[in-house]
């Protein structure tokens, strides 16, 4: 059996931020290895920075230590432009208010973000809720 590809890696990430003479450590030093399969939450209390995280992983932000990779490649220092490409091509990425979008145009979304065939999935949903 095939190992499973590392899809999303995280390296000693921090984040920080200057407020006045203060620094804020959103997230500091993390370290996380998302492989080809899994699912992942990430939870804690408010402000310990989960949005933080997303927006590095998601390629919004960049760290200000440490490194993020996106399958082989080192996203860590990429300019805002190859990161917007970066998020255009690779990566799906969904809001909180997710839910303000139809069902039908989230599932749109899925399938061409992801190349993914979720038709009979759906139908089978549809069928056990109604």
């Amino acid at each position: 059996m095939e190992k499973p590809k590392s899809l999303i890696v995280l390296k000693d990430v921090a984040k920080y931020y200057h407020r006045g003479n203060s620094i804020i450590r959103a997230v500091d030093g993390i370290s996380l290895e998302i492989k080809s399969g899994e699912f992942v939450a990430i939870m804690g209390p408010s402000g310990s920075g989960k949005s933080t995280a997303m927006n590095l992983i998601g390629s919004l932000d960049t760290p200000t230590k440490g490194e993020i990779y996106l399958g082989s490649h080192n996203i860590s220092h990429l300019s805002e432009s190859d990161l917007a490409q970066v998020r255009g091509r690779k990566i799906g990425y969904l809001e909180n208010n997710f839910y303000i979008l139809s069902r039908n145009h989230r599932v749109r979304i899925l399938i061409k973000k992801f190349d993914i065939d979720v038709t009979r999935t759906c139908k089978r949903q549809e069928k056990n809720n109604y």
